[in-house]
């Protein structure tokens, strides 16, 4: 048909492309039943196909849809042979996951894999609580300290960087609420944290010093970065924090030019 009959059907163009005013290829999916353009799902302008008919590309699995761009969507699928190995790729996993389990069919595999999970996710709870207090324990005692500061060395063998910086809070919380009038400070492995309840103290800025102070001192590598609010701040050194005492005696030469 010509381009003008095309348009009138509302048939799918491209924007930059030049299309032949006398002759243009209409490719067209029909609903079941439909014999003509005006009843189709998808019509569409278009300079050829790759098969001669949609059952040559059946079955069609579509495995991923994301943004690349503004207002663009990249949809990926396999489908024909490719779909067929897929499909039997997922049958295969899930008939060794029902033989792990001991299952004799699939039926009810998926409550089972949640009923895992769930256990593991309570199982892994109750290893890092035992985990914080083992390490409260033995940081009980400051590992390096005066009247008016204590730095402590914690060792947490927790699972990722989110849940050692929460075991962190949690234990800095609590030795702030022991001993209110000091500053603390609580390392473990590059994270540190630091919290005071004194009015005279801005956690945040003490934190940023401090890292300024030892990388003054020691070079780049013992710096790091890192902020937060009057009482409480979190920061995390370049690579592995300095001696305690370097971090005592650096925090008391800050506290001290106030």
């Amino acid at each position: 048909m010509n381009l003008d009959e095309a348009k009138k059907l509302n048939c799918l163009m491209q924007f930059d492309e030049k299309y032949d005013q006398d002759a243009v290829r209409v490719v067209s999916i029909e609903d079941p039943g439909g014999n003509t353009y005006k009843t189709s799902r998808s019509a569409e302008l278009c300079g050829g196909t790759h098969v001669s008919s949609t059952s040559q590309v059946f079955p069609f699995k579509i495995l991923s849809e994301s943004s690349v761009a503004s207002g663009t969507r990249r949809i990926e699928a396999v489908a024909g042979a490719s779909a067929g190995q897929w499909l039997q790729e997922q049958v295969s996993s899930v008939n060794q996951i029902a033989t792990v389990l001991r299952r004799k069919n699939t039926s009810g595999i998926v409550r089972d894999v949640e009923k895992l999970v769930s256990q593991v996710r309570e199982l892994e709870k109750q290893v890092q609580t035992l985990q914080l207090e083992l390490a409260k324990q033995k940081c009980s005692d400051p590992a390096a300290h005066d009247d008016h500061i204590s730095v402590h060395e914690m060792d947490c063998q927790v699972g990722s960087k989110k849940e050692l910086q929460r075991a962190l809070q949690t234990f800095a919380n609590q030795v702030l609420d022991d001993q209110p009038n000091k500053i603390h400070i609580v390392v473990s492995s590059q994270s540190v944290v630091c919290c005071s309840k004194l009015k005279d103290v801005h956690a945040g800025n003490l934190l940023r010093n401090l890292f300024e102070n030892l990388e003054s001192k020691f070079g780049k590598d013992a710096g790091g970065r890192g902020g937060g609010q009057n009482g409480f701040a979190q920061g995390q050194f370049t690579c592995a924090p300095c001696d305690t005492d370097h971090i005592l005696k650096a925090a008391q030469e800050i506290t001290c030019k106030k």
